[in-house]
């Protein structure tokens, strides 16, 4: 129950803290009624780089099932991910996750390549899985098109979907349309082996959207939250934004952690300069090792002192995809906005290979502001042995980094909780204020889990 209500409870707590936006869509049946989406959701950031979550409704307006739930999503400069739970009346529940990265756009043309994954429990007792992917093209006169192949292993079930959107007619505001929509599956293997369905649509929509008013929540340093209704002026709103924004994934988790036993942890490490690097975590980690979902805050330091870095990090998994998201802010420093995705290529009882992509946004305390975005490979063995290699770049100094690293166990402990290790490395600098400096470093560390 904890699990399917998780991302309810942390979209929740999220958007009683700022002023939400409800909208959704109308849209003709050709098989009576109308169908109706809506939500009630909350976006931080920009275009470009933003957060958010949410709840929804859909149904008919003839009557039927009733499908419910919520969601979070991400999104950074054309890369995205999302997670939602829903119920649907007297079916089931399904948990999906899904990423996208843009291909192509242009002020008249989109191409998106799409990736999905989604787990049903059906109200009988049978649960399966859905993975899949392909390529969805929007036009910004309305019309698009998608190419879809999707998998269901339990039944041995391939699909191949192709579907187009020819706009017809748009209302000067935009919210209302007339679609002609068509598309054509094909079923490969299982029991609808050759099955082919065809379909074609006329359809009205109509768009609306409007605002909420604001709620605010103070949260205790004992994680206990009391709920106070707020009626304000422009100006305090713009402030309530304006704070919650740089703040909402700690308060998002403080919210989370508040239901639940959290569990802490961590590790200290010996650090050449000097001291050992200390790293802990107050954190809570819902469902198994193949799918979860969990939230936290962390702190990070050096025992002989200096700056101390503190912030709070979302996380999912799901089979062999992960996302994360955490903001973090450095003493004397600034504070950094994290998104990061990675993908199991290949995984056995000793080896593990793993391809992963992020982005950050840095904001320094002297006013300068930078972008890192990059991705790589990681292998880890496992008796502990492992490597890396990285390539990142910061558009705004021009600046290209090729690391490549490495790690040989060379003793730990009988309950794996202390290891040490020989580490080394080589990175290169390609382009902007350090182009050709290349950096080598190697070590022997000593590390304790806790």
């Amino acid at each position: 129950m904890i699990l399917n209500t998780v991302g309810l409870t942390i979209i929740v707590a999220t958007l009683s803290s700022v002023h939400a936006q409800f909208e959704g869509t109308l849209s003709s049946n050709s098989r009576g009624g109308e169908v109706y989406f809506a939500s009630l959701a909350r976006h931080f950031g920009d275009n470009h780089s933003n957060i958010g979550g949410g709840v929804f409704a859909s149904g008919n307006t003839r009557g039927g099932p009733l499908t419910r739930g919520g969601f979070l999503s991400a999104n950074s400069n054309g890369l995205g991910v999302g997670i939602s739970q829903s119920k649907t009346d007297n079916f089931g529940s399904t948990f999906a996750q899904n990423a996208h990265a843009n291909l192509f756009r242009n002020d008249k043309h989109q191409l998106d390549a799409v990736a999905f994954h989604s787990r049903t429990n059906l109200d009988n007792g049978y649960n399966f899985n859905k993975v899949g992917g392909g390529l969805d093209y929007k036009n910004v006169q309305g019309h698009g098109a998608s190419v879809t192949v999707s998998r269901i292993p339990q039944l041995n079930i391939n699909t191949v979907d192709v579907t187009g959107k020819l706009n017809l007619l748009k209302s000067q505001d935009k919210s209302t349309s007339l679609d002609l929509t068509a598309g054509l599956s094909k079923n490969i293997g299982g029991p609808m082996d050759g099955q082919i369905d065809k379909r074609i649509n006329l359809g009205l929509t109509k768009t609306f959207f409007l605002w909420t008013v604001v709620v605010h929540i103070n949260t205790t340093p004992v994680f206990r939250a009391k709920q106070k209704c707020l009626v304000v002026h422009q100006k305090s709103q713009e402030d309530i934004l304006k704070m919650f924004s740089k703040y909402m994934g700690i308060i998002v988790v403080l919210a989370t952690l508040a239901v639940v036993n959290a569990q802490f942890g961590g590790s200290i490490t010996s650090n050449s300069r000097g001291g050992a690097d200390v790293f802990g975590r107050l954190g809570h980690q819902f469902g198994d090792n193949k799918r979860n979902l969990g939230g936290g805050v962390f702190a990070s330091g050096n025992t002989l002192g200096g700056p101390v870095t503190r912030g709070a990090f979302l996380s999912g998994n799901a089979d062999r995809f992960a996302g994360t998201l955490s903001h973090s802010r450095t003493d004397k420093f600034g504070s950094t906005f994290s998104q990061n995705v990675n993908a199991n290529l290949f995984q056995n009882d000793k080896h593990k290979l793993d391809a992963n992509a992020f982005h950050s946004r840095t904001h320094l305390d002297n006013g300068f502001k930078f972008s890192t975005v990059g991705g790589g490979l990681d292998y880890n063995h496992a008796n502990g042995h492992g490597a890396s290699v990285t390539a990142s770049r910061i558009p705004q100094l021009n600046m290209n980094t090729v690391d490549v690293a490495g790690k040989a166990n060379l003793w730990k402990s009988r309950d794996q909780a202390t290891s040490l290790d020989l580490t080394g490395g080589v990175s290169k600098n390609y382009g902007g204020p350090l182009d050709g400096q290349t950096n080598k470093h190697v070590g022997v560390g000593l590390s304790h889990n806790f």
